[in-house]
């Protein structure tokens, strides 16, 4: 049978198409994140019709995107039963991200949801030895971020921050800054906008971006209200308030739909003038009207909403999760689609025109699949690039 074609597609919402091994569960509630070689899941949830069991999965799982195979990484032979007692017990509407080679974890709530919530950080080293702790913060109560689920976290220059959530009935828009290198929390600031309107109305299931001055907030709700993506809530971290910023529609004079439990990327490009210009992209979700299968950009830079029209999810999709490798290429995981079922499927899209060199790299994957049965030397022979090689034998 002959080889098809590599074609590059950028701007294409594309299936993964897993390599025979382990399967991960289909789950909702989860969270991902991605360096260039391996994406990671933490958590998920799902209801079992047939035995009205509740399903939480205490899962850390890598999806490597050479081999296109899952492993079960809490199964790993250098952890030791203290290290697997550190793995969170609250696996829903947690948050994570990739702070170097570090994944972080935050908050998160058991079932029934909001009956335990936590407010643990929890680092989890993916080199090798992979190593798994929870961080002891030296913060007193009141700067000490509250157990709690559906909260959004970036992480800049040595500083996670954490914004909003909910315990079950009530929800917050407070931020809260954690040092690093201090393992210290710190109140930034509390949101009351029953008296300055001008602060955001607690919320959950929203998502967060971050630049040099402000920290954006991305929809979210509560249990009868869903937050619009006209004018979005930012903390001003220069003069340390809260502020709204008006954005501008795409071509068609349109704006996103109202949302929650959707997910968001963040992408930071070179742009014809050597610029950095830094993109924010937002993936389906969840409203009164129902559940959203689109696909929007927005530049924290000029903040114009662009919506991929030709591009939308196979389905709509909400309570996944996405994430992004530094050439550009988005991915999207599980969640619950039109057919109120959730989904074990992993699709991807290339948001940018990465560098040719990328591209390349892509097209020899495809011709040659087994390349992870190859010496790195062979492959450095062979031309490639050493940073590409590196990603098949770090």
């Amino acid at each position: 049978m002959s080889l098809q074609i590599y074609k590059f597609r950028p701007y294409e919402v594309i299936k993964e198409n897993y390599s025979e091994s382990f399967i991960p569960g289909a789950r909702s509630g989860h969270r991902i994140c991605c360096d260039d070689v391996n994406l990671y899941s933490f958590g998920g949830y799902n209801f079992k019709d047939d035995d009205e069991s509740h399903n939480l999965y205490k899962e850390i799982l890598r999806y490597n995107f050479i081999t296109k195979k899952w492993k079960l990484l809490n199964e790993d032979d250098s952890l030791d039963e203290e290290m697997l007692d550190d793995v969170p017990d609250e696996l829903a509407s947690s948050s994570m991200l990739m702070y170097g080679k570090t994944l972080v974890i935050f908050g998160g709530t058991s079932f029934p949801f909001g009956l335990r919530c936590s407010n643990a950080v929890t680092l989890i080293n993916t080199e090798k030895p992979f190593r798994i702790h929870e961080l002891k913060t030296k913060s007193d109560e009141m700067n000490t971020p509250p157990g709690q689920y559906g909260m959004s976290i970036v992480a800049k220059d040595n500083y996670l921050y954490t914004l909003g959530g909910t315990q079950g009935f009530d929800y917050t828009a407070d931020l809260y800054r954690l040092d690093f290198n201090k393992q210290q929390w710190e109140l930034l600031a509390t949101s009351r906008p029953e008296i300055d309107p001008i602060e955001p109305i607690g919320r959950y299931r929203h998502e967060i971006a971050i630049d040099s001055r402000y920290i954006y907030i991305f929809g979210g709700g509560t249990a009868d209200q869903v937050f619009d993506l006209k004018v979005l809530p930012v903390y001003d971290l220069l003069e340390r308030k809260w502020d709204v910023i008006e954005t501008y529609p795409d071509s068609d004079d349109k704006y996103p739909r109202p949302r929650k439990c959707h997910s968001l990327v963040q992408h930071t490009i070179q742009n014809s003038d050597d610029e950095d210009e830094t993109f924010v992209y937002i993936v389906g979700g969840n409203n009164q009207a129902g559940p959203l299968n689109d696909v929007w950009r927005f530049s924290l830079k000029t903040r114009q909403w662009f919506c991929f029209k030709k591009t939308g999810l196979r389905t709509t999709l909400y309570f996944h999760d996405s994430c992004i490798t530094s050439d550009g290429c988005m991915y999207i995981f599980g969640g619950i689609t039109a057919s109120t079922q959730r989904t074990n499927k992993l699709y991807k899209m290339w948001v940018t025109i990465p560098k040719l060199s990328a591209i390349a790299w892509n097209a020899i994957l495809h011709y040659y699949p087994f390349i992870t049965c190859a010496s790195k030397k062979f492959i450095l022979e062979k031309g490639v690039p050493i940073r590409f090689a590196n990603r098949v034998h770090p």
